[in-house]
Formats: structure tokens, C-alpha cells, sequence
């Protein structure tokens, strides 16, 4: 029977993971559910960026493929992007991470322990690992290892904290600790393209690679060690497909992968959905939601950004069907005249799609599933800077998502703040609930909310009175003292904040 020594014969592919929990005793199947009725947990690791969004990301995609709800419960582990998240079983942990770009891999924990201060190094501490493993018997090794069948299969390691902390012959050496469980494994070791992945995980939570005591490196313990199957690597792999430098045609203000994937993500885009952006620039986040199946729709009004060939070339060379429409335009453009009503007509009784005949034949105005757009502010990207905020933007943008997205759709769009700011807060809606609010730091000066709102119910004319209100008073002039319309309307940071 092969031994894991066969894994010499090429380089080693490394991944391990981490985390910790107050007990020092090696635990079997941690994330077994504790009664019938309780879920199963599944170690989630994050990826270093947007902190401030990993939660929000998986809650919305558990939520869009049916395991979401009071069930989807998060167990922080003692590093912060390390969890454990309740879900109904492995194959749906698996969907959940696959769809997450700030996921880096998701694992059915078969042991985790939390190695003591004297064993001083990493060697003992799988040795003990391996030991209990070992002893839990050969009924618990086969529901551990079912899953692999005759699947192809390696091992990979990954050290967090601590770079290289062993020779290629001592990583070796503690993969063949599991040789009693993984040695009658029926399927072919693969090194380059496995079916399954047995994942032998540490924490060292030690960058700096000495101990509390300022042991040195060789001495230092991993914090914590974690064995089991990797279920899924998360959606990384598209960040890498879709990096901006492999793009044809770019915008000063184009929306990175990492946050466009998310906010596709935020706005269940998928097949069947229709998706405008009103602010589409160079489409950045269209081309992230046809990469989910979505049927999309832009609106720009700037005709030296929305240059259409480039755009498509762009969908074209990710294997991407283009927008179904690209529209030079206003946005406002797309609000109905005289104001919305739940019959969808205005009050001048012409229906909404009247005044914007490009739009194709079977599409009504009111039949947009989502509203994902990264509106024009005023601000610089990139520089931290906030030059001028406009309020009557957002109060725009709530009027268009109440008028025109479908009864249960979202209106997810990116919304900058001072770094001081505690909370978000918009204009009142009787009709759209703010269903997430996550947000990351642009600068030290500025930081960035994304924030999701479900349009919960059809709108009323306070929808369309209050968004009209903020509108009028921009266009009334400046303010006191000289100053601008904007300056005289209240930041969205100002007002009213939505129900939750």
C-alpha cells in the first residue's frame, strides 16, 4: 500500500489553516452538531482583505442558495478571519464558499488542538494530535474519510504566522503521523489536480516567529492545529480571472474584482435576474454579475467613459454575454414622470416606460430584480478625499430602487462617510429596509459603507415625496453663507436612518 512518503517525489503543494479555543485537549469532530435539532459547523478562512465585509458576503450567498435564516450561526474562532459557521451539511458549506470571494477555504474539522507551552515545538504537537486520531478507532476514521471514496487525494499544509517552518523531510515526516488513517485510502495520490484535500492546519499567530516569551523560532509552539477535509478554496480564482490588469479597457474609477464580486454577490445576482447599474462607468460591476449568470442592464451619462466596443470586448474576452442594453443617459432618466405610484404609472397617468424607448420591448421599468451601482459623489477614488457629497444623489437613488425594483429586490451601492462616522443613515423609506451595512477604509480620512436595502413592499408617494423633497431643495441655489445646494441638504449621515 502507498505510503504517504510517495508525496516526496514532487514539490509539496502547501495549505494549513488556524485558530484556537480555550481547551488544550485535542477535540474529535468539533464541528459535530451538539443535539439533532442544532446544525453542523465548518471552519471558514478568510482572505486578509475588506475585513468589514466577510460576514455580510456569506450571509447574503447562504441566504440566496436557501441555508440562511436564525439557523446561520458564526462562532468566531480566537484569530478573527477564522470561524466556524453553522450550515446544514458539507455539500451546502461547500456551495456557500464557493460562491464567496473573500473566502479562502472552507473545512470539515476531523481534530483541532491547542498545543502546551512545554511541548515547544510543532513536531510534538502533531505527534499528540496524531495519537488521540489514531486512537479514536477505526468507525470514526471511516465516517472521516468516507467522503474521499476513491477520489484522488493529497495532503497540503499551510503555517500561518510563520514562514517555512519545516524542512521539506520534517513535513514529510508529520504526514506520515496519518498514516494509520489515510494509508487505506482506495484512491491515487495527485499532486497536481486532486479531487480531495486533507488539510493539516497551524496557527502560530506569531509573525514575528518567536513565542510570548521570546522563545526563539525553532522553540515556539503553534498556537493551535487544526486536521481535516477542505471542502472548497472559496472563489479566489475569479480575482485572479478578472484582475484589472488582464482588462482591455479601464476607467479612472473601475471597482476592483474583490469589491464588485461582493456586491454581485450582496445582490443574489444569478441566472434569471435582471441587474442594472444607472452609474455603469466602464461596467466592472455588470461584468462581475454576468460572471454569475445575470442578464444586465447599464446606464451612464458620460459619453467619453460608455464606450461601448471596449465594454463588450472586455464581456467578450471573459467568455461573457455583453449588457443586454448600454444606455447614454441620465439616470434620472429612469425615474417615472410626475412621480410613482403602485399602479406604476405617474401621476400624469403615462406609464413609466414611456420616456425611455431604448430600453427593450419586454423589459418594464419595474422588472429589475436588482440595482447595483457605485454612484458618482463627488469624490476622488482612490485619493481619500471628500470634496463634495451629494445627498440628493442617494435621495435619487432611493426613488429609482422604489420605483423600479421588483418587490423583494435589492439596491446595493457603495456609499462613502468620514472615518468618523459611527453609522450609516439615508432618507426614510416605507418600502425599502435596510437589510446589510458593512464598510471598509478607503483612507484615514474616508471610509466606504456598502449597504444592501430590500425593497420589502410596493412604494407609496412618501417614497417618491421624500426623495423629490431633497431634489427640489438642490435645485433651489445655494445655501446659507454662499455656500452650494448640496451644502445646505444633510449629509446621509445626517438624517433619518432606515428601519432595519
Amino acid at each position: 500500500m502507498t505510503t504517504l512518503r510517495t508525496l516526496l517525489a514532487t514539490p509539496l503543494v502547501l495549505v494549513a489553516l488556524l485558530a484556537a479555543t480555550p481547551s488544550r485537549a485535542v477535540r474529535l469532530s468539533p464541528g459535530a452538531p451538539a443535539s439533532a435539532a442544532a446544525r453542523p459547523r465548518f471552519l471558514f478562512l478568510y482572505r486578509d482583505t475588506l475585513p468589514g465585509h466577510w460576514r455580510s458576503e456569506v450571509r447574503a450567498v447562504a441566504d440566496m442558495l436557501g441555508f440562511g435564516g436564525d439557523e446561520l450561526a458564526f462562532e468566531p474562532s480566537r484569530r478573527d478571519s477564522f470561524e466556524y459557521v453553522a450550515l446544514p451539511d458539507a455539500a451546502a458549506a461547500a456551495a456557500v464558499a464557493r460562491r464567496c470571494v473573500l473566502v479562502r477555504g472552507c473545512f470539515d474539522v476531523w481534530a483541532e488542538s491547542e498545543p502546551a507551552d512545554h511541548e515547544g515545538s510543532g513536531q510534538r504537537a502533531w505527534e499528540r494530535l496524531a495519537e488521540a486520531v489514531c486512537a479514536a478507532g477505526a468507525e470514526t476514521h471511516r465516517r472521516w474519510v468516507a467522503p474521499l471514496a476513491e477520489d484522488s487525494w493529497c495532503v497540503e499544509m499551510l503555517s500561518a504566522g510563520r514562514q517555512k517552518p519545516y524542512s521539506e523531510p520534517a513535513k514529510v515526516a508529520l504526514m506520515e503521523l496519518l498514516d494509520e488513517l489515510l494509508a487505506p485510502l482506495p484512491g491515487p495520490i495527485s499532486l497536481r489536480s486532486p479531487e480531495q484535500v486533507v488539510a493539516m492546519l497551524e496557527d502560530y499567530d506569531d509573525p514575528t516567529g518567536r513565542g510570548e516569551r521570546g522563545e526563539p523560532a525553532a522553540l515556539a509552539p503553534p498556537r493551535r492545529l487544526y486536521l481535516g477535509r477542505r471542502l472548497s478554496a472559496g472563489a479566489s480564482r475569479l480575482l485572479h480571472d478578472f484582475r484589472l490588469s488582464a482588462r482591455g479597457y479601464l476607467g479612472r474609477t473601475t471597482l476592483p474584482p474583490e469589491l464588485a464580486f461582493l456586491m454581485a454577490n450582496e445582490a443574489r445576482a444569478r441566472p434569471g435576474c435582471a441587474l442594472l447599474d444607472p452609474f455603469c462607468g466602464t461596467c466592472s460591476t455588470l461584468l462581475s454579475a454576468a460572471r454569475f449568470g445575470a442578464t444586465t442592464f447599464g446606464v451612464e451619462v458620460d459619453a467619453r467613459v460608455l464606450q461601448r466596443e471596449p465594454i463588450r470586448a472586455n464581456f467578450a474576452a471573459a467568455g461573457l454575454p455583453p449588457p443586454a442594453r448600454l444606455l447614454l443617459a441620465d439616470a434620472a432618466e429612469l425615474l417615472p414622470r410626475g412621480g410613482a405610484a403602485a399602479d406604476g404609472k405617474g401621476d400624469d397617468g403615462a406609464a413609466d416606460g414611456d420616456h425611455v424607448a431604448e430600453l427593450p420591448a419586454g423589459l418594464g421599468l419595474r422588472d429589475f430584480d436588482a440595482i447595483v451601482t457605485d454612484p458618482p459623489y463627488g469624490i476622488m477614488e482612490g485619493a481619500g478625499e471628500l470634496y463634495q457629497p451629494l445627498p440628493a444623489r442617494c435621495a435619487m437613488l432611493l426613488r429609482l430602487a422604489a420605483a423600479r425594483l421588483r418587490v423583494g429586490g435589492r439596491l446595493v451601492f457603495l456609499l462613502p462617510v468620514p472615518a468618523e462616522c459611527a453609522a450609516p443613515a439615508l432618507p426614510p423609506s416605507d418600502c425599502l429596509v435596510l437589510e446589510s451595512a458593512s464598510r471598509h477604509a478607503v483612507s484615514a480620512r474616508m471610509h466606504r459603507y456598502l449597504l444592501t436595502l430590500r425593497k420589502a413592499r410596493e412604494a407609496s408617494a412618501a417614497d417618491v415625496g421624500e426623495a423629490r423633497v431633497l431634489e427640489a431643495a438642490a435645485g433651489e441655489g445655494g445655501g446659507a453663507g454662499g455656500g452650494t445646494a448640496a451644502d445646505a441638504l444633510p449629509k446621509p449621515w445626517e438624517v433619518s436612518t432606515l428601519s432595519t
